[in-house]
């Protein structure tokens, strides 16, 4: 687990991240992917219609912190350290529908994502080895160059170095529901 570090300090109130959703998850828009300015690098990613033939559609619910959740401001205020930045970071929630599959990439916008599973409780993610080969100018996922597959802590945040490690998900056939936050600490820092 060289790739994620687990919060141990910090333990999650599930029932009341599910009921929170519940309450507001009429409010989730469908997200519209912006194109990377640099298309010819194959770690930028793109999940729109046009540009990922396997798109699906996802959804989320921004600047959660506008409800007044106590487990939200809680979590904005441990979390601090990692997710200070000089603009706005709130956390969001996503929504994976079954089967969506968010191709092999690296986050360049930030250094980490904070991951704290809603529904289902078994969520994962795949860690890639460098070597994943490029094809038609991008990446794709290949069970041959998986380093790591991790099942997210369900008790406590995950924090994922998105950075520096080629990452995807690969969605079962259960609608996927996470609280993300981006973090913008160094990796050792954590």
């Amino acid at each position: 687990m060289k790739n994620i570090k687990i919060l141990k300090n910090i333990i999650i109130d599930k029932n009341e991240l599910k009921n929170f959703y519940n309450s507001i998850k009429h409010k989730a828009k469908n997200y519209i992917e912006t194109h990377p300015k640099n298309k010819k690098n194959p770690y930028l990613i793109c999940v729109c219609k046009k540009c990922n033939k396997t798109y699906n559609g996802h959804k989320f619910i921004r600047r959660l912190e506008r409800y007044k959740n106590y487990q939200i401001t809680e979590l904005i205020e441990k979390l601090n350290y990692i997710t200070k930045t000089d603009k706005p970071n709130w956390p969001t929630i996503w929504i994976y529908p079954p089967h969506f599959l968010l191709p092999p990439h690296k986050d360049f916008a930030r250094n980490n994502s904070i991951i704290i599973p809603i529904t289902p409780t078994k969520q994962k993610v795949i860690i890639y080895n460098e070597k994943l080969p490029i094809v038609n100018e991008k990446l794709e996922h290949n069970e041959n160059y998986i380093e790591e597959e991790y099942t997210y802590d369900e008790d406590h945040p995950n924090v994922l170095n998105t950075k520096d490690k080629i990452h995807g998900v690969l969605n079962g056939k259960e609608e996927r529901i996470f609280l993300n936050f981006s973090g913008y600490c160094e990796w050792n820092d954590i």
